[in-house]
């Protein structure tokens, strides 16, 4: 109620008589007044007024038993700056914007009629009947000749009205008083502006929390509960979730509940992100081949890569999609698809080579699961690398196909 009075008014005023074991009373904020000397800036008095009559004053020792907080309060504003009335000309020249823009809408979307009549007795019995019915009525007169009457319309082409750039500024300055993300902000944002603006409005509203930590727990709990000491903790005021324990956590305890076996990787990972940590979702790892199949390996590299020469050739097709891209020939998703496609393909041949090589040795020879993951992983990393030089993003690389310790990749033979 506190917080909301000073977002309302710009300030809160809140009394704990100690003569009423401490009760907080949250005072009208429009009654209450600060008084102090130009050339300080603590109060010697407050007081409480209705009607320009002084109906209660704290002074002296008293002092201390008013908790005040200003929202964005200057050296010259001890009153603060009301969320409302930062907002007020801005909100009221849209509310007249609207208005004008209606009564325009009004005024100029029917056509603009002039009636050339013979003499005063037709134009008085027009006259009448225009003015009684309603725009979308017709008009029926009696014992009117030819020639009594001769309409002249004129209609206007274009009735737009060439504001928007005014509109649109104000609007914006409304979005940005209020202080919080709204829909008009966050719409056309791309991902890292979004996050951006987010991470404004929460070192904002921290801002704000930190303040009333300091003044609630400074003013009210220390009067109340006496100063902190050891034999007296005082309480802690928190903003946000409950702790979870988690906070505590740290990288290298992470990984030694990893090492020593305590945790899967994927467990890791979770907690990982539950620290805040953006890791990106990685392919699932493939089951091991069962022990004794007597499966030779292929002899590929520990770190999925593609050989120097085709590296070459698939580095030369990528810097082509992002040099369309960079001069704007192409738009992200289409350079993702393209940049993805080439990728896709080179991996692919390397794959289908890795096959023939195989089957040239051994009739039948098929790749397991480890290697099939083999170039899964090789796809994803290129792929990462790519993304992050159109746009960084983030995104990790992996070193190996099993997410596990193993590093060993084999075929499997059919028989």
């Amino acid at each position: 109620m506190a917080v909301r009075e000073a977002f309302e008014k710009g300030f809160f005023a809140i009394d704990l008589d100690p003569d009423d074991d401490f009760e907080p009373k949250v005072l009208p904020s429009e009654s209450m007044y600060m008084w102090r000397k130009p050339d300080e800036k603590k109060p010697y008095k407050f007081t409480q007024e209705f009607g320009g009559s002084v109906v209660d004053t704290w002074e002296g020792e008293d002092l201390d038993r008013i908790i005040w907080w200003a929202h964005k309060e200057t050296p010259i504003n001890p009153y603060g700056k009301a969320l409302a009335f930062c907002l007020e000309e801005f909100v009221d020249a849209r509310r007249e914007m609207t208005d004008d823009g209606n009564a325009v809408l009004h005024r100029l979307g029917y056509p603009d009629r002039r009636f050339e009549c013979k003499d005063d007795k037709v134009r008085d019995l027009l006259y009448n009947e225009y003015t009684k019915k309603e725009p979308d009525e017709a008009v029926f007169l009696a014992g009117i000749e030819e020639g009594d009457i001769k309409e002249v319309t004129s209609q206007l082409q274009n009735i737009r009205i060439n504001f928007e750039g005014f509109q649109q500024s104000n609007d914006t300055r409304i979005t940005n008083n209020l202080n919080a993300p709204t829909m008009s902000t966050l719409r056309n944002a791309t991902e890292a502006s979004a996050t951006k603006m987010l991470e404004f409005f929460e070192n904002y509203a921290q801002g704000i929390q930190h303040s009333l930590k300091r003044t609630v727990e400074n003013s009210m709990f220390q009067k109340v509960l006496g100063k902190a000491s050891p034999s007296n903790p005082l309480p802690n005021l928190s903003w946000g979730r409950q702790k979870t324990g988690l906070e505590k956590l740290s990288g290298s305890d992470i990984a030694e509940l990893k090492t020593s076996g305590c945790i899967t990787f994927e467990q890791a990972q979770d907690l990982l992100k539950k620290l805040g940590l953006p890791l990106m979702d990685l392919p699932t790892a493939a089951p091991a081949p069962m022990p004794g199949t007597g499966a030779p390996t292929i002899g590929l590299p520990d770190v999925p890569q593609l050989d120097p020469d085709r590296m070459k050739t698939l580095q030369t097709a990528l810097d082509v999609v992002e040099k369309n891209f960079v001069e704007k020939n192409i738009g992200l998703a289409d350079a993702y698809k393209e940049g993805a496609a080439a990728i896709r393909a080179h991996v692919g041949t390397a794959r289908r080579e890795v096959v023939a090589r195989l089957q040239k040795d051994t009739p039948g020879a098929r790749l397991s699961p480890e290697a099939e993951n083999y170039f899964k992983v090789l796809e994803f990393n290129l792929g990462s690398e790519f993304k992050q030089r159109l746009m960084p993003t983030g995104a990790h690389k992996l070193e190996g196909a099993d997410h596990r310790e193993s590093r060993q990749y084999t075929v499997h033979v059919s028989t």
